[in-house]
């Protein structure tokens, strides 16, 4: 993907060694959404499941975020 990305991307549930930080904040966010749906009612009533986090380093030389859709395919997802 180099020629399409210039940051360093990757996968993580948290439990990998070294990933304590990952996975408490993937547990505030977990608890975040559990707040949100409780409130939308969109949200509330649609499937919500979790995939790993994506975590991103842009290391310089141009590297940077770009603002873009995560769902252009309108595939039910409500949440990114």
């Amino acid at each position: 993907m180099k020629k399409v990305r210039g940051d360093r991307v990757g996968w993580f549930s948290g439990k990998e060694a070294g990933c304590e930080n990952i996975r408490a904040l993937i547990t505030l966010i977990d608890y975040f959404v559990y707040l949100l749906a409780q409130r939308l009612k969109e949200l509330g009533e649609s499937h919500l499941e979790r995939q790993e986090a994506m975590v991103t380093c842009y290391p310089g030389g141009g590297a940077r975020y770009i603002k873009h859709c995560d769902n252009p395919n309108d595939n039910g997802r409500v949440l990114t």
